[in-house]
Parts: C-alpha cells; structure tokens; sequence
C-alpha cells in the first residue's frame, strides 16, 4: 500500500503539537527540574554533588551527541522498523554514554584534557559559587534537550509507519535540531515572543563548553553518579 507524502513541516509541527500537549507548562517544568536537583543536593554532600552534576553533564552532552548522529542516520538512509527497534537503539545508545562517563569525566575535570571544557574548568578554579550554578544551568539544558530529542525520534518513527517523510535534499537535520533547541530553551524559559510573533532565545542554549559537536521520552535523571 502506497503511504502518503508529508513534508518536513508536517514532522515538526506534529512534533510540536505532541509536546504541546503531553507536557506540563514552562513554568511546571521548571519547577520538576528544580526539583530534582534539589532532591540531589539534599541527600549528599556539596562535593559530591558537584562531582555528581559534572558527570551528568558529561553524560548527557556525549548522550546528545550520539543522538544527533543517530538522527543524521535516521534523516539521510535509515529507516527503522518500529518503535521496538528505536528503544533498543536508545537503551545502547545509553550504555554507551553512561559506560563512558567515568573515563571521559576524568579527562575533563581531573586531568584537565578537552579544551571545549576549558572555560568551565577556569570558573571551577576562580568562583565555585559561579561555577555550581553554570553546572546547574547546563543540566537543565541538556537534560531538557535530550528529553525533547528522544521525543521526537519516537514521533518520526510512529509517522514512518503511516507516512512517506519528505525531509528536502540538505538542511533537515539542522532544521530539526534548531526546533528542538528553541523547544527546550522555550521550556526552560529562555524564549520571549517579541512584537509581531518574533521569537528570540534569551541568554540559554548550547555554549561553546557544553555544544554538542553534531548538531536531549519524558526523561527522569539520567544518573551517572
């Protein structure tokens, strides 16, 4: 049977219509994140809290990255068979990240290797106060990024089962990324709508220490720790 043609356009707006609805206010959403570094905070130490967000932080960048080549994958050739095949795809894609986490921890923050770290591991040296809450920013980040991505790869595969996508010739991965991106930073309220209906993020989003290189179901804490 012949599927019919969506565009690009109709992935993410479809996209965008699902979050709309499955997901609490910005303001909610905030409060569960704060809330679950506060849980974090109040049941180990501040060193070992700061260790812990430090992991995560690696976690979850090196978890997007891989995301991000899966959805370049996805976009140019591959087509999965069904959701069962994505989570399995995800859960490896996890293990991976997490099974890298302590190595790849110990290089940034121990011996002080990946100059992409280097402005943040400065901050760490200079004003700790400073630092914890650019950790603390960063996690949320992340963490919201790698929630909305795993979304939408759940989203295209369920309309692979019904549709034809059209993603275009080039661009669609970037496309997509940025509607992820301005999803997250909208939930974490980094995004104002000027006059006219313009949308402009406000000091959020990926910085040159925490950027994914390619480009984060509804997800609890993604715990390397």
């Amino acid at each position: 049977m012949k599927r019919t043609r969506i565009s690009l356009d109709d992935l993410c707006a479809t996209f965008s219509s699902y979050i709309e609805e499955h997901y609490p206010t910005p303001k909610a959403f905030q409060k569960n994140l704060d809330m679950l570094l506060g849980d974090k905070r109040n049941r180990i130490t501040p060193d070992e809290y700061m260790s812990a967000i430090e992991k995560n932080v690696v976690f979850l960048n090196d978890l997007i990255i891989e995301g991000e080549a899966l959805l370049d994958l996805l976009v140019k050739k591959y087509d999965l068979k069904d959701a069962d095949e994505l989570n399995t795809l995800l859960q490896e894609m996890e293990s991976r990240a997490r099974g890298h986490t302590e190595e790849r921890y110990r290089r940034i923050f121990i011996e002080g290797k990946d100059a992409k770290y280097e402005s943040l591991r400065k901050l760490k040296r200079t004003d700790v106060k400073s630092y914890i809450g650019k950790l603390e920013f960063d996690y949320r980040y992340l963490m919201t990024f790698r929630i909305m991505l795993f979304e939408f790869f759940n989203i295209l595969v369920s309309l692979r089962e019904k549709y034809r996508i059209t993603f275009g010739r080039k661009g669609a991965v970037k496309r997509i990324v940025d509607q992820i991106e301005l999803t997250a930073n909208y939930y974490l309220g980094n995004v104002k709508v000027e006059e006219g209906g313009n949308i402009e993020v406000e000091d959020g989003g990926k910085d040159e220490d925490t950027e994914s290189d390619a480009g984060a179901g509804t997800g609890g804490d993604s715990r390397s720790d």
